[in-house]
Formats: structure tokens, C-alpha cells, sequence
């Protein structure tokens, strides 16, 4: 990180999603896996997890999610487990580290609780100023109510917030509440992203 590259001018708070920014997405990374060793359809199985993703996502009951999953394709349930938690961070978790030198860094994702357990227990979030995922705020992306939750909990305004997320339709809902976005394209590119918007501003 080159501090001479940071101007902090408006901007506050960076707020993240994890799986498919932080991390790579579980579900994409455990229907490919999972459909390689129990041959089904992998398109299939990933849109069939992403659909029942966002109807458990906001509660704590999750056992219908494996069920569903297991019976439907044949697949035991504790191997759909190690699969989705088989997801390390990328190295753009490392880079919200060294932000977090310059910036209040936050979390906001839609997780099963879980997953929720699996990444706070597993992984390092001391950095974080405070995680805010789905199961525990009881509300779901790109739903305006996600957004003005993190609001109400952080000492900022919109306007000093940049949410990065690699969903576009959650980057303009984060936008229509005066929350500035970047939509992740790939860990190569956003630290270039993050410094020119920053630089920016």
C-alpha cells in the first residue's frame, strides 16, 4: 500500500462483500467440485444452491438447505459442507488488511450461519471494524434494509462509504442510498480500482 496514493477526502469506511471479493464464491467453488465426483449437471446444482442460499440466508435453521441439496442430487450432506467451507480468502483479504492501516473496514455479505461460524472461527477479523452478515441482521442484498442496517451501526454517512461488491445489482442499490461503489471484476485489478477512485476523491 502506497500511503502517498491514499487521499482521504470524503471517503471513510470501505465496506466489503466476502465470497466473490474477499473470497472466492463457495457455492461456484463447491458445485464445480462437487459435480466432477457425483456427475450432475454443474449449472444445475449451482443455480439450484444459489436460489436456496438466499432463502436461508436469513435465518439460523440451515439443515433444509443440506437436505434439499442431498436428496435432490444424491449428494451426502456432509460433503456439500466441506466443499463450501473449503473456500480460503483471496489475496484481496489481505489487501482490506493493509486499508484497514487507513481506512474502518467492514464486512457486508450474505451468509448462511454456518458459513457465518466457519469464517469468523477460521480466519483473522480482527482488522474488521464490525461484520455484518445476512443470518445475523436478518436481511439480505441487495434489499435497501442490508444497507441502511450497516448505516445506522457505523459512525458515517453514505457519502463516506465505498462498497465493493462484485454483484452489480448490489452496487446500485448501494448507490441509490449515496453509498460511492466499485463493482469486483477479479483480485488483480481492484487494488488499481480501489487507489484510483480513492486518488479520486
Amino acid at each position: 500500500m502506497n500511503k502517498r496514493n491514499i487521499k482521504k477526502e470524503g471517503i471513510e469506511a470501505i465496506i466489503f462483500d466476502w465470497g466473490g471479493v474477499l473470497a472466492p464464491s463457495d457455492i461456484k467453488v463447491a458445485a464445480s467440485s462437487l459435480c466432477k465426483k457425483y456427475k450432475c449437471n454443474e449449472k444445475e446444482l449451482l443455480d439450484r444452491m444459489a436460489t436456496l442460499e438466499d432463502k436461508y440466508s436469513k435465518e439460523d435453521n440451515y439443515e433444509k438447505y443440506f437436505n434439499i441439496i442431498s436428496k435432490e442430487y444424491n449428494i451426502p450432506k456432509d460433503e456439500i459442507l466441506k466443499q463450501l467451507n473449503n473456500v480460503p480468502p483471496w489475496e484481496t483479504f489481505e489487501f482490506a488488511r493493509k486499508l484497514s492501516d487507513y481506512y474502518k473496514i467492514y464486512i457486508l455479505s450474505n451468509q448462511m450461519k454456518f458459513r457465518t461460524d466457519y469464517i469468523k472461527y477460521n480466519y483473522d477479523m480482527s482488522f474488521f471494524e464490525k461484520v455484518f452478515f445476512s443470518n445475523e441482521i436478518k436481511a439480505l442484498k441487495p434489499d435497501k434494509k442490508s444497507f441502511q442496517y450497516v448505516l445506522n451501526c457505523i459512525p458515517f454517512e453514505a457519502e463516506q462509504c465505498l462498497f465493493i461488491d462484485d454483484r452489480q445489482e448490489n452496487c446500485v442499490v448501494a448507490e441509490s442510498l449515496g453509498i460511492r461503489s466499485i463493482q469486483f471484476i477479479d483480485t488483480r485489478q481492484i487494488e488499481k480500482d480501489i487507489n484510483k477512485y480513492i486518488s479520486a476523491n
